[in-house]
């Protein structure tokens, strides 16, 4: 399970660079947020599977299936924000940028480090 975390992972930061074209700089920049944040959250999901004194409160996040879960909401967030008006593109990834980030600092602030598969 951790080399294929690993190719995942490496995977998912290698394709935040290679967005679409067409999408303004500012959205692009949001998609790489969102990356590496779900990477930075994919870690610390391992990390509570690793550590008894944790659990996952997302009852859809069980062990088995955290990963391709987590993975398939970047590709359907892109897909998504392509899809709508380039005029309000910044108003949806932005917002959940921060929910994300919401997410992972209230992770390290709980003591849930990151279970880097390394």
């Amino acid at each position: 399970m951790k080399f294929i975390m690993r190719i995942i992972i490496f995977l998912l930061l290698l394709s935040a660079n290679v967005y679409g074209e067409e999408l303004k700089d500012s959205v692009r920049a949001g998609l790489f947020a969102y990356t590496v944040l779900n990477v930075a959250d994919i870690m610390q999901t391992a990390y509570i599977y690793d550590h008894e004194e944790y659990y996952e409160m997302n009852p859809l996040l069980s062990k088995d299936m955290y990963l391709p879960i987590m993975m398939t909401t970047n590709i359907l967030l892109y897909y998504i924000v392509k899809k709508i008006d380039p005029n309000r593109q910044n108003w949806i990834i932005w917002p959940v940028v921060i929910i994300k980030a919401g997410l992972v600092v209230h992770n390290h602030s709980i003591g849930i480090g990151f279970g880097i598969p390394f």
